[in-house]
């Protein structure tokens, strides 16, 4: 499944996509989700560990 939206390229905006993507995978039971940001930089988030780095902010 893929979801595509548009925004800025901010660094308020990629957090705000990590965290989207980061529920996302949890509510699928993903292990990890694949991400583009603006700046057409990718990503890989380890659900587990973002998990852990939230639970630690």
């Amino acid at each position: 499944m893929t979801y595509q939206t548009g925004m800025e390229d901010t660094a308020e905006n990629a957090a705000t996509l990590r965290r989207i993507a980061t529920q996302a995978g949890i509510m699928a039971g993903q292990l990890a989700m694949a991400v583009t940001l603006a700046n057409r930089a990718f990503e890989v988030i380890t659900i587990a560990e973002e998990e852990s780095r939230n639970a630690q902010a």
